[in-house]
C-alpha cells in the first residue's frame, strides 16, 4: 500500500518505519523535510520510504496516518486537502482535553476531515511501546474504534504488522474511551512514576 505518514516524530517514526519494512511504500510528510527527526530517519536506511512537504503528501496515498500533535491537526489536515476519501488514522490525544463543544478530539477531526475514513488507533500507550510492543512474548494492545468496517480492517491489518493485537472497540462515538486510556496511561507511568515500560492488555477466558 501506499502510506503518507503526517509527522516524522517518534510515533510517525516508528509505525512508518515498520510499514516501509513490512514492504509498503512510506511517505513521510512535514513541515521541514531537513529537520532532526527527518535527519534521523534518513540514517536509519529504511527501504521504501520518501520525504516530502505537506503540500500533495497524501496523493495517492491508501492510508494516512495523523502523527503531529492534536495542537496542529487543523492545520496539517487543512494543509494536505483533508484526506477525502481516504483512511485516515488518528494516533493523536487531545491533551488536556478536546476542543470546546467535542467529547474527544476524534470527533473534532471528523468535522476537520469529514470526507476522510477516520480510524482511531496506536494512541493509548507510549511511543517506547509503539517502536516495540511485545511484553515477554506478549503483543500489547493497540485499541481501535472507527465508523467504516473496511478502514477498520485495513487498520487492524496494520496493526499486526507493526506487532500488536488489535481491540475492535466499536464506532468513532467511542474515541472519548480511548483518549480516555490514553490519559490513564499517562497518569500511571508519569503520574505515578511507574515509567514508561508499562502497557494495557485485554484478557478473556
Amino acid at each position: 500500500m501506499q502510506i503518507t505518514v503526517l509527522g516524522a516524530g517518534r510515533i510517525g517514526g516508528s509505525l512508518g518505519r515498520k510499514w516501509a519494512f513490512s514492504g509498503h511504500q512510506v511517505t513521510f510528510a512535514v513541515h521541514d523535510p531537513e529537520s532532526p527527526s527527518v535527519e534521523n530517519l534518513r540514517q536509519q536506511g529504511i527501504p521504501n520510504v520518501q520525504f516530502r512537504p505537506l503540500a500533495g503528501a497524501t496523493t495517492g496515498a491508501n492510508v494516512v496516518l495523523l502523527a503531529t500533535p492534536f495542537a496542529v491537526a487543523k492545520e496539517v489536515l487543512e494543509a494536505v486537502g483533508g484526506c477525502p476519501g481516504q483512511i485516515l488514522i488518528d494516533a493523536t490525544n487531545a491533551l488536556p482535553a478536546p476542543p470546546a463543544g467535542y467529547r474527544s478530539g476524534a470527533q473534532a477531526l471528523a468535522d476537520w476531515a469529514p470526507q476522510a475514513k477516520l480510524v482511531k488507533a496506536f494512541n493509548s500507550t507510549g511511543a517506547d511501546n509503539l517502536a516495540n510492543p511485545n511484553y515477554g512474548g506478549i503483543a500489547i494492545d493497540t485499541y481501535v474504534c472507527g465508523d467504516d468496517p473496511v478502514a477498520k480492517e485495513v487498520t487492524m491489518a496494520l496493526a499486526g504488522e507493526a506487532g500488536f493485537t488489535s481491540v475492535d472497540v466499536g464506532g468513532l462515538d467511542q474515541a472519548e474511551l480511548l483518549e480516555g486510556l490514553a490519559r490513564l496511561w499517562i497518569q500511571l507511568a508519569y503520574g505515578q512514576n511507574r515509567g514508561i515500560q508499562i502497557a494495557f492488555k485485554l484478557l478473556s477466558r
